[in-house]
């Protein structure tokens, strides 16, 4: 029973399907992410805020 169990591969599309999608997930959360903080790096400049008020 066990070794049949062993050897059956039904579902094992999804299983590899499913592990990809979590892995391209887990990318695309951290990409957003570190734009994230790029973006709010690059508005908390200070020479950016000035050159910006300053009209140019």
């Amino acid at each position: 029973m066990i070794l049949a169990f062993l050897k059956d591969e039904r579902g094992t599309a999804a299983v590899e399907y499913a592990l990809i999608a979590s892995i391209l997930v887990l990318a695309i959360i951290t990409g957003l992410t570190e734009l994230g903080l790029i973006t709010k790096n690059w508005f908390a400049n200070e020479e950016l805020r000035a050159a910006l008020s300053s009209g140019g």
